[in-house]
């Protein structure tokens, strides 16, 4: 399976699609999974003989068929699978599949089922954070899925596949959650209890003395540059992960999230982010010594009362991506009611 460091790069700058990444992570094996030894014992040669399908294969001579060549050396049928076996198979993969059946079969137990109109939408939005929404950011995403061998259909099969699950998943660690009227508070400190507005920005430092008036137009020249090319239609985004000089948030994709005028830090900025229409590219903001800033307004929450949106937070509590702390509470609560049996050949304890 890929790493969890694998899975977080994937993540970062996908949005919704980053719950699904660390709902895969938690259930594939970035936690530690509790062992359980075969009741039988470890019978001896019973599977020793067929564990290792591919040197099982090799004399077949479907391994030797060359799949590929690089500078005239050849990649074979059996190179692959034999790759393929070292990443994706042994007890760290099986056991994250127990896992998966075990909250597949509380869905069960539960009733839990995704209506098909759910998992469309959510298929849907996932192609639009995927691909991008502009005309320009779908087509650099075709291409590059296309340099893959891939195209569209493809992705958007894979991920009807993956996110039936996934939010089958979602929904049993939904009904396992309980909200206190504490975290209810906490989240609307967070969300509707001033106006606030979700923001992205792509930075420019000043590289030397802040004095020096040719590298400072320097540095608003190339800025005012990469706004132009924004304002004729290149992504956003895109040019925060590639030109921005605050690399956090700019393999967000720009994207700082909801913040207060008061969270803004200075009442000038507050001043100047609040009187930007949303979606609008802003011009150059000057940053004292820092540099410059082009902010862009992605939405808007005007505050409301905290009895007025109680029932929407407590949804989207409910829906948030479980931590793995919070999957490894659940599984163990699921195991003392679901029988499970891990062989012991498969991975001795400890």
């Amino acid at each position: 399976m890929p790493s969890c460091g694998d899975l977080w790069v994937v993540a970062r700058g996908r949005g919704v699609f980053c719950a699904a990444v660390f709902l895969v992570a938690a259930l594939f094996g970035c936690a530690p999974i509790p062992f359980e030894p075969n009741s039988q014992g470890n019978s001896g040669s019973g599977n020793s003989g067929s564990g290792n399908s591919a040197s099982g294969n090799s004399g077949s001579g479907g391994a030797d068929l060359v799949l590929a060549e690089v500078a005239g050396k050849p990649i074979t049928a059996g190179e692959l699978e034999r790759r393929v076996l070292e990443r994706y198979y042994g007890p760290r993969a099986l056991l994250g599949l127990v896992r998966e059946a075990l909250f597949l079969e509380e869905a069960r137990l539960l009733g839990v089922t995704v209506p098909e109109a759910e998992l469309l939408e959510r298929v849907e939005d996932e192609l639009r954070l995927v691909l991008g929404s502009t005309p320009n950011e779908r087509q650099e995403s075709v291409e590059r899925l296309r340099f893959q061998g891939l195209e569209v259909e493809d992705l958007r099969a894979e991920l009807t596949q993956e996110l039936r699950g996934l939010l089958l998943i979602q929904k049993v660690v939904a009904a396992h959650r309980k909200l206190s009227d504490d975290d209810l508070q906490a989240a609307y400190e967070r969300t509707w209890s001033e106006d606030r507005r979700r923001i992205r920005h792509i930075s420019f430092l000043l590289r030397g003395s802040p004095e020096d008036e040719a590298a400072v137009a320097q540095v608003q020249t190339r800025a005012n540059s990469i706004r132009e090319a924004i304002l004729s239609g290149a992504s956003f985004a895109e040019s925060a992960r590639t030109f921005s000089g605050n690399p956090e948030t700019g393999e967000r994709g720009g994207d700082i999230g909801w913040l207060s005028r008061e969270e803004l830090g200075t009442e000038e900025l507050g001043e100047f982010i609040f009187g930007l229409e949303v979606g609008t590219v802003s011009p150059l903001y000057r940053e004292g010594d820092y540099g410059f800033h082009i902010f862009q307004v992605m939405d808007e929450r005007t505050k409301k009362e905290f009895e007025e949106v109680r029932a929407e937070l407590e949804n989207e509590l409910l829906d948030a991506p479980p931590t793995d702390e919070e999957i490894m509470r659940i599984e163990a609560d699921l195991r003392r009611k679901i029988p499970v049996r891990v062989s012991s050949e498969v991975a001795p304890p400890g």
